[in-house]
């Protein structure tokens, strides 16, 4: 069975990846909010460890930092996306890892597993579209 793709359909998708070219910052602030996620999942793991004060502290010191990045980003300065390109590549290539590593080894999934294995999925996809998007010449050309 075939899905013949419509002449609407395929415009609306070239307006769409043309928006995303020539607002590239945009884009890319946005979706990379998704890591936030990941400041949470650390924040737990440092509560089990350290206790809820260091917990806190490690928290509010990245959700800090991380929004002056997006801050950046969004700003088109180059030092940033340069930043956010790095924090891109090393956290989904420890996502895919991770994901594969959890599927693969035989421990019982329970639903905070595939919470976690979900949303890191998403968070690899996005990444991998934002790595791409950031380093096309189109985009890295707006950034000073």
């Amino acid at each position: 069975m075939t899905f013949p793709l419509s002449a609407s359909a395929v415009k609306r998708a070239a307006g769409a990846l043309e928006f995303m070219l020539r607002r590239g910052n945009l884009v890319a602030a946005y979706a990379a909010t998704l890591l936030y996620l990941e400041i949470i999942y650390i924040m737990t793991v440092i509560l089990f460890l350290w206790g809820k004060a260091a917990s806190i502290i490690a928290a509010v010191i990245l959700t800090i930092a991380y929004s002056a990045q997006l801050i950046g980003v969004y700003f088109k300065n180059n030092f940033n996306r340069t930043l956010q390109l790095l924090i891109m590549e090393l956290h989904s290539a420890y996502s895919a890892a991770f994901i594969f590593n959890y599927l693969y080894q035989d421990t019982p999934l329970n639903y905070l597993s595939l919470a976690i294995i979900l949303a890191r999925s998403v968070l690899l996809a996005v990444e991998i579209f934002l790595i791409f998007l950031l380093t096309s010449e189109k985009v890295a050309a707006t950034y000073r």
